[in-house]
């Protein structure tokens, strides 16, 4: 009798997901990550103005990140997600035997309308996609900080700048009950900002190298992202 309950209840669990399979179903998910990013250009122009900040170039920084998504056919879902990159740097320092503090926060907000084809699988509960997405990212008013205390400057301006975004992946996700799924992604973004500029006594000033180009706030890198869905 132990055993029959057993298996009624693992094919309770393949059924909800063979059902899930079907177009017209609606995932609400929320996901947390981990990215790398190519900040070589702004680290540049830190290092030029002397202010001992580097942002992560290298190394896994954490995001994380909400979605809705449609399957609109058998092997096809779309959907619109909101992902917050973490990205910030600070320094404490002594020049001209004055100490100064300085910090950056380029924290920014991807928006990616993506595409998926979900591959056959014959492996019940499991799913198999690839997909790209378009999109932009944002700067969102964090800030670019310089205090001098024994000069009596403060400075602490906003960063304002957008860019293009895109980005490809393949995903793997696994139906545990009719209504809750678990998955994992792996994927590439190619996402640079600029121009940027920070705000500082009603003056608009661009992160320009010193060649006179814009330096890019450049979130492009690898991503990961674990992800639980509702499907209702």
């Amino acid at each position: 009798m132990k055993a029959v309950s057993v298996g009624i209840l693992v094919c309770a669990l393949f059924a909800g997901a063979t059902r899930l399979s079907a177009d017209g179903t609606w995932g609400l998910g929320v996901n947390g990550g981990f990215n790398t990013y190519a900040m070589s250009q702004m680290n540049q122009y830190l290092s030029d103005n002397d202010t001992g900040l580097a942002l992560p170039s290298s190394g896994a920084q954490l995001g994380v990140a909400a979605d809705v998504k449609y399957r609109f056919a058998e092997h096809w879902i779309a959907g619109l997600e909101a992902n917050y990159l973490f990205a910030k740097a600070s320094n404490s320092s002594v020049q001209m035997g004055l100490p100064i503090t300085a910090s950056i926060a380029a924290n920014a907000t991807e928006y990616l309308l993506d595409g998926s084809f979900v591959f056959p699988s014959g492996l019940p509960g499991l799913q198999l996609s690839v997909g790209l997405g378009i999109g932009v990212v944002v700067l969102t008013g964090d800030t670019f900080a310089l205090s001098i205390p024994d000069a009596l400057f403060q400075m602490n301006a906003p960063m304002y700048g957008s860019g293009f975004d895109g980005k490809i992946f393949m995903g793997a996700d696994y139906y545990f009950t009719h209504a809750w799924s678990l998955g994992l992604r792996l994927g590439y973004r190619d996402a640079s900002l600029w121009p940027a500029y920070y705000t500082y006594n009603d003056t608009r000033n661009p992160f320009l190298n010193t060649n006179g180009g814009y330096a890019a706030f450049n979130y492009s890198g690898f991503n990961s992202q674990l992800e639980l869905t509702w499907w209702i």
